[in-house]
């Protein structure tokens, strides 16, 4: 995750299922500060970009695990905080590729899926 998109929503830290090993008060993700953490972030990020992305013909597409190895070709929704629909957009661009095409009724969707400059 890059420091810089977090929104701060706390989402992630209600929905998030597990608590910390020893401590009840805390869950598995929580949030801190962002101004701290952000050059660790930045050095975490800059060797995960250099990881060489797998290659679609051998990829297992059996099962949601191996599928999740696709490189997805929507990574930054720009849609609100929270919101529900942009995760399976990702995961169908990943199990489709380039030869995804989504049609339905007007909203956020037709938001970051539009081509300027015909957005609504």
């Amino acid at each position: 995750m890059y420091a810089e998109d977090c929104t701060g929503c706390e989402l992630c830290v209600q929905a998030c299922p597990v608590q910390a090993a020893g401590d009840s008060g805390r869950k598995a993700i929580n949030l801190a500060p962002r101004v701290p953490l952000v050059d660790t972030a930045r050095s975490n990020v800059a060797f995960f970009q250099t990881l060489p992305v797998n290659d679609r013909s051998r990829v297992d597409f059996e099962s949601v695990r191996g599928t999740q190895f696709l490189l997805p070709l929507f990574e930054f929704s720009g849609a609100c905080a929270g919101c529900g629909e942009t995760p399976y957009l990702k995961v169908l661009s990943q199990l489709f590729g380039d030869r995804l095409m989504v049609a339905n009724a007007t909203g956020c969707s037709s938001i970051y899926g539009g081509n300027l400059p015909t957005t609504p």
